[in-house]
């Protein structure tokens, strides 16, 4: 009885929340915190005062107080808020080599301002083939039952290293299909980051092979006595040499045409014609429109050609359209990193055990924002060329909508509470999708994760009774279906969705759990019948007593 807790940001002097005649006060709360700032109520009367901020932002940063007033007392406290707008996850830069059968450890380290009852989920995933789940971490524990069948019983973390934030993972009895990059994701509140790890060199106890010298050259003059001369740009092995057909040169920026005495092309790609003769080459698929990719994923440019080609003289370039950057060099049967722009080593991969079948897909980790712009596939055989273009764009921001109102549901009945993602990230860079119950205990009510639902994983007082529209899900449909609900269900549930190094949230509340027609008839005919019960069993005791005078 006159008790009031107020909740106000110290400066400036803004009602965060208020509690006052048994009940909280949301029209006196400053419009900013409407919706985000929760109490616990049922914990009032235990002495618990705590406010939950929902959806923290930048500007939420600050110091608050906490006044309690009663009839007789007044007391308050103090808190600072520190918003972390970004973490840093680290790894090892260098590749990891193994020999067949060893352990290896793959590291994976957070900032270490971050602490671990903030990291909801930390996922290893091996990302050069497919997306393989190698081992998850949710909810303060290692979950190795939804490993990839690869790996389940050959990995784990460090235990005792968690709380000082070391993720790192431990691959035991390495085998040759173990070899490629892996990915440690780490998801703490609204935020995200990776660090990636290549385990390669996986051999017995034999040598390697020498490495091929090759040499860097600007450019490569073919000339013939009284034509003019062109330059291709690119990396030539130590003592090459031109060929001695007799040759004619097209002008054309990096490209060298050759020309054989019959007058028929040997070359190709998308040149200008000239009097004499049409350039008639290699076509290369690339994808019918822009990559639409979230900040901070992994996307795959696809650059693929109808028939293989021989291995044997093949040369794949990958460049920035603009800049004419080097991101990829793939020559004499092999991956050039020495000759990549310093900004795409380590993150730019190719998957050299496709090349065989003519896929010459390059796949780019952890994307910036400075990687949006236009790409160029160039593929060089001893008889052809050709080439693609590929667009990249990429998501700086991603927007999780919802329904801005409460929803009111009748115990027993089915509810949905929305959930939408923006129509421009596609499904198959969402990787997570959670919805959680906030008012109370943080409780895992749905995940979506790797394409698919995990309902077992659901808490069990949700368990059997909640779904998403699956069909829904290819159009960023991320609703959720709560069947029979109960009076427990009664609150605040949050939609958190991550894709790439981004995530977003979005909130739904779930109030005024009411009886329907039907119950409250039963109720009211239970009532009637126990008053009926009641005055019967007062006129039989009247009567009795009566009688008993």
């Amino acid at each position: 009885m006159g008790l009031e807790v107020e909740w106000r940001r110290t400066d400036p002097e803004t009602l965060v929340h208020l509690y006052q005649d048994g009940e909280s006060q949301p029209g006196a709360q400053q419009q900013d915190y409407l919706d985000r700032a929760h109490f616990f109520t049922d914990q009032i009367q235990h002495g618990n005062f705590a406010l939950r901020l929902d959806n923290l932002r930048a500007k939420d940063q600050g110091q608050y107080t906490c006044k309690v007033y009663s009839q007789q007392d007044y007391g308050e406290t103090e808190f600072q808020i520190k918003v972390v707008e970004h973490f840093q996850v680290s790894g090892l830069s260098r590749p990891i080599s193994a020999t067949m059968g060893d352990d290896v450890t793959l590291h994976c380290s957070v900032d270490s301002h971050i602490i671990t009852e903030h990291i909801k989920m930390v996922s290893w995933k091996k990302t050069d083939e497919d997306d393989i789940l190698v081992l998850l971490y949710q909810d303060n524990k290692a979950l190795p039952d939804l490993s990839n069948e690869q790996y389940r019983d050959r990995v784990e973390f460090f235990t005792d290293e968690i709380p000082k934030g070391n993720f790192s993972l431990r691959l035991k009895n390495v085998g040759t299909r173990d070899k490629g990059v892996y990915m440690c994701q780490v998801f703490a509140g609204n935020l995200s980051a990776n660090a990636t790890a290549e385990l390669e060199g996986l051999d017995t106890l034999k040598d390697l092979p020498e490495s091929r010298e090759f040499r860097p050259m600007l450019t490569e003059n073919i000339r013939e006595p009284g034509a003019e001369g062109v330059a291709r740009t690119g990396l030539v092995k130590s003592g090459q040499k031109s060929s001695k057909q007799d040759v004619r040169v097209v002008q054309r920026v990096s490209v060298a045409v050759l020309v054989s005495n019959d007058e028929n092309w040997l070359g190709g790609g998308s040149v200008d014609e000239t009097k004499e003769d049409r350039w008639d080459g290699l076509t290369v698929h690339g994808p019918s429109g822009p990559l639409v990719v979230p900040l901070g994923s992994t996307v795959v440019l696809p650059c693929y050609i109808d028939e293989p080609l021989l291995i044997m003289g093949l040369e794949v370039e990958w460049r920035r359209t603009g800049s004419e950057t080097l991101v990829h060099l793939y020559q004499d049967g092999e991956s050039r990193p020495e000759a990549q722009q310093q900004d795409y080593l380590d993150r730019a991969h190719f998957f050299t055990d496709q090349i065989q079948h003519g896929n010459f897909a390059l796949r780019l980790d952890n994307l910036r924002a400075e990687d949006e712009g236009q790409y160029t596939c160039k593929v060089y055989s001893q008889q052809y060329y050709g080439e693609t273009k590929i667009q990249i764009k990429v998501v700086e921001r991603l927007l999780v909508s919802g329904l801005s109102r409460s929803i009111s549901a009748t115990v027993g009945d089915d509810v949905t509470l929305n959930c939408s993602v923006d129509s421009h990230i596609t499904t198959e860079h969402i990787k997570i999708v959670s919805w959680r119950k906030t008012d109370e205990d943080d409780i895992l009510v749905l995940l979506y994760q790797d394409n698919a639902a995990l309902p077992a994983l659901s808490n069990e007082q949700y368990r059997d009774r909640v779904e998403f529209f699956t069909d829904e899900i290819p159009k960023g449909n991320f609703s959720l279906k709560l069947k029979n609900v109960r009076t427990r269900d009664k609150g605040v549930y949050m939609c958190q969705v991550f894709a790439g190094s981004l995530s977003a949230s979005a909130t739904a509340e779930l109030e005024r759990l009411g009886l329907s027609v039907s119950q409250t008839m039963v109720l009211i005919l239970c009532i009637s019948a126990s008053g009926s019960a009641l005055l019967l069993c007062c006129l039989i005791y009247c009567k009795s007593t009566t009688k008993a005078e």
